[in-house]
């Protein structure tokens, strides 16, 4: 049942008798209250996913940065140092010369 045919419906009550001036001008509050209060969680969670949207669009953005940083990062080194093979020179011993002799 939608808010018309429930407000039609209270109005034919109060129409019999059946209900005072005091209580259907509650009855009628308390179903438009109701109503509002149902469009204004339909508004609320549109807003969660407009929010949701923005975040992981924020996020993405992020993670691009990121990727192209290292991208670039990449191409900024030449070719010739990219290919060269990683070498270990050993630390030769401390060299002691002998004491003068004069």
């Amino acid at each position: 049942m939608d808010l018309s045919e429930k407000l039609l419906k209270l109005s034919d009550l109060h129409a019999q008798g059946a209900l005072t001036d005091e209580e259907f001008a509650a009855a009628k509050a308390r179903l438009i209250a109701g109503a509002r209060s149902q469009d204004n969680s339909l508004g609320r969670a549109a807003n969660r996913a407009v929010s949701m949207w923005v975040i992981l669009s924020i996020l993405g953005l992020i993670v691009f940065v990121v990727m192209m940083g290292k991208m670039l990062d990449h191409q900024r080194q030449p070719n010739w140092q990219r290919d060269l093979p990683k070498i270990e020179i050993p630390s030769l011993p401390p060299v002691t010369l002998p004491a003068d002799s004069r």
